[in-house]
This record gives C-alpha cells, sequence and structure tokens, in this order.
C-alpha cells in the first residue's frame, strides 16, 4: 500500500510540475507580447524617419544601423510565435515599414534630399510620403517658373492641381491669388 500511495504521489508531483511550467510559459508569452504591444505603441507614433532611429534631421549610420537592428531583434517574425494575431500583424507591418525607412535613409543622397524637403514642407514619415513630397516640390518648382516667365494661366492650372493634393492648401491659396493680382484678365 505504501508503493501504490508513493506512485500516485509522484504522479500527482510530476503533473504539478508541468502544470507550474506550462503555466510559466503562458506568463512568458503573456509578457512578450505585453512587451512587444509596448514597444509598438511607443514606436508607432514617430515624427519622420530619421527620429524612428533616434536620430535628429541628420543622418549617422552607425546610429540608424544599431537603432535598425534593436526594431529588428524585438519583432522579429520568429520572436511573434505565440503571440495574438493582431499584434503579431501590427508588428509585421511596423517592422517592414522601418525596414523601408531605413533602405531609404541609407543613401546619403536621399538622406540629405529628405532633410531639404523636410525643411520645406514638414515631416515625412514613409517612403510613399517622400515620393509624394518629392513630386509635389518638383511641380511647385515648375509652377513658380512658369509665373516668374510670366505664364501665369499654366502656373495657375498647375498651383491648382497641387491646390487639390495638398496638406497646406493655405500656401497654395495666396500663391493663386497672387498671381491673379498680376494676371487678372483670366
Amino acid at each position: 500500500k505504501l508503493e501504490k500511495s508513493d506512485i500516485f504521489s509522484e504522479k500527482a508531483a510530476q503533473e504539478e510540475i508541468v502544470e507550474k511550467v506550462t503555466a510559466e510559459k503562458k506568463q512568458e508569452t503573456l509578457s512578450e507580447e505585453e512587451e512587444i504591444k509596448m514597444f509598438l505603441n511607443a514606436n508607432e507614433h514617430y515624427t519622420d524617419v530619421f527620429q524612428l532611429f533616434g536620430l535628429k534631421n541628420k543622418f549617422d549610420e552607425r546610429i540608424a544601423r544599431r537603432e535598425y537592428i534593436k526594431i529588428m531583434q524585438k519583432i522579429h517574425p520568429d520572436k511573434l510565435v505565440g503571440i495574438s494575431p493582431n499584434t503579431a500583424l501590427r508588428a509585421k507591418e511596423f517592422l517592414q515599414l522601418a525596414g523601408e525607412c531605413y533602405e531609404l535613409i541609407r543613401d546619403p543622397e536621399v538622406a540629405s534630399d529628405i532633410e531639404r524637403l523636410m525643411v520645406k514642407y514638414g515631416p515625412i514619415r514613409s517612403k510613399s510620403e517622400y515620393i509624394k513630397m518629392k513630386e509635389y516640390d518638383s511641380a511647385m518648382l515648375k509652377a513658380t517658373a512658369l509665373a516668374k516667365i510670366g505664364s501665369h494661366e499654366a502656373a495657375a492650372k498647375l498651383f491648382d492641381i497641387i491646390y487639390q493634393n495638398t496638406k497646406n492648401p493655405y500656401a497654395l491659396e495666396q500663391k493663386n491669388l497672387a498671381l491673379w493680382e498680376l494676371a487678372p484678365k483670366w
């Protein structure tokens, strides 16, 4: 009888150990998920591509690379096993965006172009915003050149197109009004 009770107590002890290990793993998974959520909440609201990597409008390869590696280590897809699908999706999207931004600012010419555009128009947060802002800047230069050479109607049409797609319509309204004052006949 003693031997049978010893067997049952050993089985019970083993089951208890398995339950404790399982509970600890669940706590680790939850804490990892909470940690990833906190990381995403803190970093998803970055101001511009430089600030995402801890830079202040100046490109520094070492700092950018170090911060990109930190992001990769924190939310790499291999670390997302066992967390909720919603958090995993957010992490994957943020990782893709961070990779896109890092590739964008790694080129010194593009980084200096981004700096120039941000001084003129405000923060740029992604590659798509950079492309849009570059097109916007090019159109502004063309329209301004047209206005300077006296082609006011063409400049006004171009300013109107820009006006419809801009973040800051007030400045373009002022340019259109100034053009109209120069050439009121059209």
